[in-house]
């Protein structure tokens, strides 16, 4: 690769990244993350007993988040910049770990389509969020890179960095361990071409475990948790394989850049890198469908999958690197990147814009009784009383410090949920002429039991935030 190309590939990355990572990450935070604020808020000891009790993770993150946001506070740049770094970490492992297995030719264009898987739960979006995902990436292709060298020359301490970067990988996001299936195919695949030492990988194996144990336990609770698979409805959307398209696009316009017979090639990689990439990205896919299937559509969520996108960039390199001229692949991955920015650009981080709905809160003046539901599963009404919950349930505006009177809505108004909020409403509303009602989409049952409820007290509403954030101000007439 000439230096030209290598410069204008690293141009395309260097665009993907301002444009899809650095763009959004300082809009509003959306309600998943204003639950990781509300765990760290109050200080080390809470953000353990809260990320235990509260959350889907261990503590590993958020004792991470507490002590980069005691130096750096915590706002919007603030809480994300952890999530950033960690994967321009991981895309920065993902290029060596592409020379090292499918050489220079696919490195950089992986890195690049890496750098512009977009949309939302992408890559691109773990990059601006205030969650683990983005940082798991580091540990996931951290590890894999570490268990390659392990497979090219057997050491203790190569073994131990790769037991260690994959237990952070599983403690960071706990459906990150789905990896370790590529990872077994990977050695097994090695074993039969090689000779592994086996005391080093049963020890190995053995300590990572050991080391498991107490996410296992923590993991056996999450499950046996109430409502723990109730979630907003999921529907499957063709959009989600739109990049794939995108990527057959880019790669259509290599071919055009390129005048000689030869159009395409095989590009060379190292033995087991196949059977990797392919338990790298198509067992996990199997594995969530299966859950998803049989336990809850939930696992269907595109962050769950975040794990095998590095695999998927790698492909995508290797499919890249096939083509035969040096101009051609870097048409094609600064054709990548420019594709990706147009389709996914967004100074919006998502559609949830709680710092609106909060600054309208505000507006609505003095006394104001404030009505939230805002979207977690776990605010139903006999849980309403429990002060983790209702911390959780009122962060989105408490971080952005609304002090009105809030009182909190169930997740959903079902009969038993109605009577709860008849009565919340026959017991707050008193003589008070505004109430302000926050509702995340795209559940709008409460609205309309609500509209209903106050037109017949003689109030008339007005919508004042319209979005996945809705506003409405009632006034007494």
């Amino acid at each position: 690769m000439s230096r030209v190309h290598r410069e204008a590939q690293l141009i395309a990355l260097a665009a993907a990244v301002a444009g899809l990572w650095l763009l959004p990450i300082a809009s509003s935070v959306w309600v998943d993350e204003a639950g990781s604020w509300w765990v760290i808020r109050d200080g080390l000891s809470p953000t353990i007993e809260r990320s235990i009790d509260a959350t889907g993770q261990s503590p590993l993150y958020y004792v991470m988040l507490w002590a980069w946001t005691s130096a750096t506070g915590t706002s919007e740049v603030a809480m994300r910049a952890l999530s950033l770094a960690g994967v321009g970490v991981s895309a920065f492992l993902l290029w060596r770990l592409g020379r090292k297995l499918l050489g220079p030719d696919a490195a950089l264009p992986a890195a690049i389509a890496f750098a512009s898987l977009g949309g939302f739960g992408s890559v691109a979006f773990s990059a601006a969020d205030a969650r683990p995902y983005g940082i798991g990436l580091a540990f996931v292709v951290g590890s894999t890179l570490a268990l390659v060298r392990w497979v090219d020359a057997p050491r203790a301490r190569t073994a131990a960095l790769y037991a260690l970067l994959l237990l952070g990988a599983i403690y960071m996001v706990y459906t990150y361990a789905i990896i370790a299936l590529g990872h077994a195919i990977f050695v097994l695949v090695r074993a039969r071409r090689q000779a592994l030492p086996v005391r080093q990988v049963a020890i190995t194996v053995a300590t990572i475990g050991l080391a498991l144990i107490p996410a296992v336990l923590h993991l056996v609770e999450i499950l046996n948790r109430p409502n723990i698979f109730e979630s907003v409805p999921f529907s499957f959307s063709a959009r989600r394989l739109f990049p794939f398209g995108l990527l057959v696009g880019a790669a259509i316009i290599g071919l055009a850049f390129t005048h000689a017979p030869q159009r395409v090639r095989v590009p060379r990689a190292q033995p087991g890198t196949g059977a990797l990439l392919a338990g790298w990205t198509v067992l996990p896919l199997v594995v969530l469908a299966v859950l998803a299937l049989a336990v809850a559509p939930k696992f269907f969520y595109a962050r769950y999958y975040l794990a095998a996108m590095p695999g998927l960039a790698l492909l995508a390199g290797w499919m890249l690197a096939s083509l035969a001229q040096a101009r051609a692949r870097a048409a094609a991955a600064i054709a990548l990147a420019v594709l990706t920015l147009v389709a996914y650009a967004d100074p919006q981080h998502t559609r949830e814009d709680w710092r609106a709905a909060a600054a309208q809160v505000e507006e609505s003046g003095p006394g104001t009784l404030v009505l939230l539901r805002s979207g977690f599963a776990g605010s139903k009404p006999d849980r309403l009383a429990d002060p983790q919950v209702i911390g959780l349930v009122r962060s989105p505006l408490d971080y952005y410090g609304v002090a009105g009177d809030i009182e909190l809505l169930p997740f959903r108004l079902d009969v038993g949920a109605r009577a709860y909020a008849d009565a919340l409403l026959d017991r707050r509303i008193g003589a008070r002429n505004t109430v302000a009602f926050v509702t995340r989409a795209p559940f709008l049952d409460a609205e309309a039991w609500l509209t209903e409820r106050l037109h017949r007290e003689g109030f008339g509403s007005r919508t004042v935030l319209d979005g996945d954030v809705r506003v409405v101000i009632y006034r007494r007439s």
